[in-house]
């Protein structure tokens, strides 16, 4: 449990300095790479993969003692959503990105319930953020692309996102050192 919760600030903290680069850095010209993002199939589906099969032992432990509780049904199903989301989805990486971040929210409020490091109720809400960022990219991906390109456009949105952002990265690294030396 402690080496998991180590990995997933260590994850949010490189997600958070990436997405505050790209807002104070890389979206300060027109960068049509930038624009495509969300829509990049295969990182998309990357993220996408690690997530549908991530989420099958959860759903073995909802499902215990039913009779669709078969590991070799329920990661049959999992090669079948895979499939079909990379045959029927679009915005693969907004979608990807957004049940990453919800599902690592959950991980890090339930590993960091557990181990209960000082400083935990702020470590919380940035958790509780973090998921509700992903349940907004989620709940319509195009938002991302939008936000990516105004971001392009003007200075006030470029700062008004990557800060936020650079902030999430200092309190991840608090949160990390925490756990790492107090836990």
């Amino acid at each position: 449990m402690f080496g998991y919760l180590i990995v997933l600030l260590a994850a949010m903290l490189v997600f958070s300095l990436a997405a505050a680069g790209t807002f104070l850095y890389a979206a300060q010209r027109e960068n049509p790479a930038l624009t495509a993002l969300p829509r990049h199939k295969i990182a998309g589906m990357v993220l996408g993969t690690w997530i549908i099969f991530a989420c099958v032992p959860h759903v073995m432990q909802l499902l215990e003692g039913s009779v669709f509780a078969s590991p070799v049904l329920l990661y049959t199903a999992a090669v079948i959503l895979t499939v079909m989301v990379w045959k029927y989805s679009d915005y693969h990486f907004a979608r990807g990105l957004a049940v990453a971040l919800i599902y690592v929210a959950y991980l890090m409020l339930r590993e960091g319930y557990a181990l209960n490091p000082p400083c935990y109720p702020v470590f919380a809400v940035l958790f509780f953020l973090t998921g509700t960022l992903g349940i907004v990219i989620g709940a319509k991906p195009v938002w991302l692309r939008d936000w990516l390109e105004t971001a392009q456009k003007k200075k006030a949105i470029r700062l008004a996102s990557g800060i936020p952002f650079g902030v999430a990265a200092v309190i991840y690294a608090a949160a990390l050192i925490v756990v790492v030396f107090f836990v």
